[in-house]
């Protein structure tokens, strides 16, 4: 509630005065920008980006000189409202929206692939998204997807999530590595599922025709506990 006449209060000051220079609203906006980035706390791989709102042109500062910034509230949000006063007027007040988004490292296509396409390392980006636009599963690092095989077609600049791939996929030969009790066995398989790392698939034994669970552990790889 008390946003919502923050809000209101704020267009009422940014479009009551006249005649304003575009420097001077230009200056003001750069001002409660860095303002607010300068308190934002993101982690090291994000970055941010922070937009203020336009200022009425008809505004007027001609009696201010030095402008001072202030968060009317101190808890940096989605939107946020930076308080401008002045020195030589002490009845001056400005109110300016801005706008903080949050952007993640987001691994994206760089052209259109088709499903059972293998994924290489010049087919992938990283792009830097809003947090409130990734829905699911998404991935932080290339490294992560080399080697596995597209299931659906993806376009270009598209998130890729764990519905998209599978690291191992269903027909695929594997090799089976059952380790354990200082024991290390290995043998070649057919994957009978798809999968990601950490999950478990039905293989089969190529010499022994036998039906396994095992753990996808990389790309043809799978592991037994024994």
């Amino acid at each position: 509630m008390i946003k919502q006449i923050l809000c209101s209060i704020a267009l009422l000051f940014i479009s009551y005065n006249t005649s304003a220079t575009p420097d001077i609203a230009s200056k003001l906006q750069a001002q409660a920008v860095a303002y607010v980035k300068n308190k934002v706390v993101i982690k090291a791989d994000q970055r941010v980006k922070v937009e203020a709102a336009n200022i009425d042109p008809r505004t007027n500062f001609k009696s201010c000189k030095n402008f001072h910034y202030f968060l009317t509230d101190p808890q940096i949000s989605k939107h946020n409202t930076v308080r401008v006063t002045c020195d030589e007027d002490h009845n001056f007040r400005l109110y300016i929206p801005v706008k903080v988004t949050t952007l993640i490292p987001i691994v994206t296509m760089k052209t259109t692939a088709d499903a059972g396409d293998t994924i290489e390392q010049s087919d992938l980006k990283i792009s830097y998204l809003s947090q409130n636009r990734i829905f699911g599963t998404h991935y932080s690092h290339i490294n992560e997807l080399l080697g596995a095989k597209l299931k659906r077609r993806v376009n270009r600049n598209q998130p890729l999530t764990r519905y998209d791939i599978c690291i191992v996929c269903r027909g695929d030969s594997v090799k089976i590595v059952a380790q354990g009790r200082g024991l290390y066995i290995s043998t070649s398989g057919t994957a009978l599922a798809d999968g990601l790392v950490g999950d478990t698939i039905r293989v089969r034994n190529n010499q022994s025709q036998r039906t396994i669970n095992a753990i996808i552990n990389s790309v043809g790889k799978v592991t037994v506990r024994m």
